[in-house]
């Protein structure tokens, strides 16, 4: 039977299609706020936003980031076995802890910015906004998590897009002003739509004995130590560059971010549909069939992202300065496209590992934390001599092991 007439697939690519509109939404989002810091206040003002997005990135996938895949299988497990109350439940437990974990979250970010001299100078209320980006983030990540559980994924889409138009009023608003700060608002604007899914924390929940309270937290444990050593590990990166080049090394990785997030967003895509849909297939009818999924989806991905992956490179000193005026770092962008490529084509991968059980969704974090430990070394090693490419040598390494 073909992808074509497999309805297993048929869903799958719909809602990849959809989960591609919301993420290129997103993803347009970042690319302009860079893409502005940079032309409308400078590489500095890149750099300390570059900055801010890692720091609310490192500090949600803690907490929301860590639980997002444990809430969407979980949610879509107990849908996949006709259990629609608990279902209901857990969602409500997820967004209550994503609450708390945001919270302190963000409490955590504005003391190590007040205190931290990686930012520069910063003022009261570039703290205050980096504060407000990390709690957005976090309900974020949470809502985006409950609404895939529950095959929400119009909803989701339309909260994106409401998001946007937030975005580039408040965006507009940073111009006329001429206040960098209210970029970093900007984002929180933006993410501000679909975060507010966590809502619900605040209906009435049942007894909390029928949920799976200690698979859910075995997951969220592995998924937030994975997470750091994954997706933490490209938010270390500009943090990284700051040891080598100050905040002109961050807003270099931010402006190579900004080239390369793009490439991703088609794996992602395909990644959130496939976690509940083989979660639901593993639920009724086993592991076996899910198999063809990932297979699809691993090829999908392949063969659309070598080609684009192959000029990126062999173009590396041109694509940089097609969206920023004062930003060189060919080798970087080199060095970055290789570690993109190998980790989007594991996405599907990992994404599967994710919907299994408890010991073999662990594999993904054993291999992140290897490469993240790897690269430091590289990092340590090679920065004097090489400058900010060794951040992006480090990586490609660390994400070929991972």
């Amino acid at each position: 039977m073909s992808a074509h007439q497999n309805p297993q697939h048929q869903g799958l690519f719909h809602g990849a299609v959809l989960t591609l509109i919301a993420l290129a939404l997103t993803g347009f989002v970042r690319a302009i706020a860079r893409i502005g810091a940079e032309r409308w206040f400078g590489v500095d003002t890149l750099g300390v936003l570059t900055l801010a997005m890692s720091v609310a990135a490192i500090l949600t996938i803690i907490g929301s980031g860590g639980l997002s895949p444990g809430v969407t299988k979980f949610i879509s497990q107990l849908r996949g076995e006709r259990d629609q109350a608990l279902a209901t439940d857990l969602s409500i437990l997820a967004a209550r802890a994503g609450v708390v974990f945001s919270l302190v979250g963000a409490l955590v970010a504005m003391v190590y910015v007040s205190l931290s001299n990686r930012l520069g100078t910063t003022s009261s209320f570039e703290v205050f906004a980096i504060g407000a980006l990390v709690v957005s983030f976090g309900f974020y990540l949470s809502g985006k998590s409950i609404l895939y559980g529950e095959d929400r994924i119009r909803p989701y889409v339309g909260r994106e897009a409401l998001g946007s138009i937030l975005f580039a009023i408040t965006l507009g608003l940073a111009v006329v002003l001429q206040a960098p700060p209210l970029i970093i608002l900007a984002l929180s604007a933006a993410y501000l739509p679909v975060g507010l899914t966590v809502l619900r924390a605040f209906r009435h929940m049942g007894p909390t004995k029928r949920l799976p309270v200690r698979s859910f937290v075995g997951y969220g444990i592995i998924g937030a130590v994975g997470s750091l050593a994954g997706v933490g590990f490209s938010y270390m990166t500009p943090i990284a560059a700051t040891y080598v080049d100050a905040l002109a090394g961050a807003a270099l990785i931010g402006g190579v971010l900004t080239v390369l997030e793009p490439l991703n967003l088609l794996p992602r895509a395909v990644s959130l549909v496939l976690l509940p849909t083989i979660s639901q297939t593993n639920a009724r009818e086993g592991t076996a069939r899910s198999a063809g999924s990932v297979a699809v989806s691993t090829a999908l991905v392949a063969a659309a992202s070598a080609p684009i992956f192959a000029l990126l490179i062999i173009e590396r000193s041109r694509f940089l300065g097609i969206f920023f005026t004062s930003l060189t770092g060919g080798a970087t962008l080199a060095w970055f496209s290789v570690a993109f490529f190998t980790r989007i084509v594991g996405t599907p991968s990992i994404a599967a590992l994710a919907a299994l059980d408890l010991r073999r969704a662990s594999i993904a974090m054993w291999s992140s934390l290897v490469g993240f430990s790897v690269a430091i070394g590289v990092w340590i090693t090679v920065s004097p001599a090489m400058g900010v490419a060794a951040i992006g040598l480090g990586y490609a390494i660390g994400s070929s092991i991972q």
